[in-house]
């Protein structure tokens, strides 16, 4: 019995350490964890729950994921996804692009990146 009860509670404990994308059906839930993007989505919706006004991008790559890498791994996964998942993310992604850009500022310097094929806006705000 001990045994069992080890197993629910190390099971219970692998079901909280997965990231769960707010919003999204169970299916699409599904869609995005075996594409591995998971991660990139906590990581950029962690980035806009900063407090202040404005956010600032770290300069240069943290060894872990950078904010903007984070959402080109979001943009090859809508991209990737099936019809329906791929609006239900979007749908997500859109709100918190629409907060990224209301709390950054544009690098009017910045090159142009492309990502996925098209051009990464996200790539052209201030880092510092």
């Amino acid at each position: 019995m001990r045994a069992d009860q080890a197993r629910a509670r190390d099971l219970e404990r692998e079901r909280e350490s997965v990231y769960v994308v707010p919003g999204v059906s169970r299916g699409t839930q599904v869609a995005i964890d075996a594409l591995g993007v998971t991660g990139a989505f906590h990581q950029y919706r962690e980035f806009l729950r900063q407090p202040g006004r404005w956010l600032y991008l770290p300069p240069g790559y943290l060894p872990v994921w950078h904010v903007v890498e984070a959402r080109d791994q979001l943009e090859w996964a809508l991209r990737t996804l099936p019809p329906r998942p791929r609006r239900e993310l979007r749908r997500v992604v859109a709100r918190l692009d629409r907060e990224f850009e209301r709390r950054t500022l544009p690098d009017p310097n910045a090159r142009v990146v492309y990502s996925c094929g098209r051009e990464a806006w996200w790539w052209r705000r201030l880092t510092e």
